[in-house]
């Protein structure tokens, strides 16, 4: 059935994608949530975003796909992704390699794929040019924002020491009275005597039928 699709996960930050995925009906969506803890590196920029008041978006590369196609898709999106754009991180476990299960494309489908890749690439890379030259520009019109000022841990580089550094603390054990069971005579401290002697004693019974 062709009920499969091919998606990515995009931050809006840099609006370049961190997880390619395959999947049908609403797998896409439950990225992010409790019980997804399968991926930490993903769940980390979800997180991340969350902590920012940001959410990640959700881009269809290719839907209505076999789900044979959509595996492939999904490892030509993860290789050519890495391959174009390697300093773009992306968070998928297994960098997968085309062509290791032993099935071949046919060229009209990998055309198909290649322009569907190469048409998301591309308004991607306009973007971040788009934006890469709007940050040059303010920066030569109103200069660093950073340039001058002092960071605020400078001089306390090996200043702060730890409360506990150099002192030897000495071990000071519990001051605990030392119990005697009246039925089977054993010695000890602590809560174990009370729990399991004395009254709660299993030769209780027999001591007092001697």
């Amino acid at each position: 059935m062709n009920n499969f699709y091919v998606y990515a996960l995009v931050e809006p930050i840099n609006n370049a994608p961190f997880y390619f995925g395959k999947g049908k009906e609403k797998r896409a969506y439950v990225h992010g949530r409790p019980g997804d803890k399968h991926n930490k590196d993903k769940c980390n920029i979800i997180n991340i975003l969350k902590s920012l008041e940001l959410k990640h978006k959700i881009v269809f590369v290719a839907e209505n796909l076999t789900s044979e196609d959509a595996l492939k898709l999904e490892k030509f999106c993860i290789n050519e992704w890495k391959s174009r754009f390697p300093h773009y991180k992306l968070t998928n476990k297994n960098s997968h390699t085309l062509g290791r299960t032993g099935m071949k494309n046919s060229k009209e489908s990998n055309e198909k794929r290649s322009l569907s890749l190469k048409k998301y690439i591309n308004s991607n890379q306009e973007a971040y040019d788009k934006r890469k030259l709007n940050l040059e520009k303010y920066f030569k019109e109103h200069g660093s924002p950073l340039k001058g000022k002092t960071s605020w841990n400078s001089g306390l580089v090996g200043t702060q020491k730890a409360w506990n550094k150099g002192k030897k603390i000495p071990y000071k054990p519990r001051n605990q009275k030392e119990h005697i069971c009246p039925h089977c005579n054993k010695h000890g401290r602590g809560s174990n005597m009370i729990t399991y002697h004395m009254d709660n004693c299993k030769y209780k019974s027999a001591s007092l039928a001697a």
